[in-house]
């Protein structure tokens, strides 16, 4: 009989597999995952289940792994606009305007036009905060969608708290030294971007 971060772990790893079997590129995710995977705790495994599940839009009832869409018309709406374009359109942006970031411990807090602001939301990056200026949007971004934005798509730059820029490797460091399994996170959530 399996108990929680067992069964998790059966089942992540499982999925994991099965699109190893369907996708080259997942294999060397899998195997650092599998060897990896004893030193994540049982919240750990939930998010990354999750993440794995919810941003691909997969639906797992049924042993069913196809798309998932949301109301009516969404599928083509996706079709019509798919979200390669968007991000695409998001990184064009914020290096025109070179936008305005603060780090705040396992935080950055990205400064964001109206038109930055609905293209973060339609590509689920980072989590709108609430502020009275209406010119400016305010964009809380977790370490992962932060060096993401920064290192992948090379669009964000970020500065230390003497206001200088961090290069990729300080950001990594610090990113580190402020969530030890930051890394593993990272390799996850960079995958599933893709």
């Amino acid at each position: 009989m399996l108990f929680g971060s067992q069964c998790v772990c059966l089942c992540l790893s499982q999925f994991l597999l099965s699109r190893s079997l369907r996708n080259p590129a997942v294999p060397a995710f899998t195997a650092q995952y599998s060897r990896r995977h004893r030193r994540l705790t049982l919240l750990d495994h939930l998010y990354l289940a999750a993440a794995l599940g919810h941003s691909r839009g997969l639906d797992f009832r049924g042993g069913s792994m196809g798309p998932r869409w949301k109301g009516k018309g969404s599928a083509g709406k996706s079709l019509g606009d798919p979200m390669s374009k968007i991000v695409f359109q998001l990184q064009s942006s914020i290096l025109e305007s070179e936008a305005q970031t603060l780090l705040s411990g396992s935080n950055v807090f990205l400064a964001a036009e109206p038109q930055q602001a609905d293209l973060l939301n339609r590509a689920c990056f980072g989590v709108r905060i609430s502020t009275f200026e209406k010119d400016k949007h305010w964009f809380q971004l977790g370490m992962e969608v932060a060096f993401y934005l920064s290192h992948s798509l090379k669009c964000l730059n970020i500065p230390n708290k003497d206001k200088c820029l961090m290069t990729h490797q300080q950001l990594w460091q610090y990113m580190k030294s402020r969530k030890p399994n930051f890394p593993d996170f990272y390799n996850a959530y960079s995958h599933l971007r893709v």
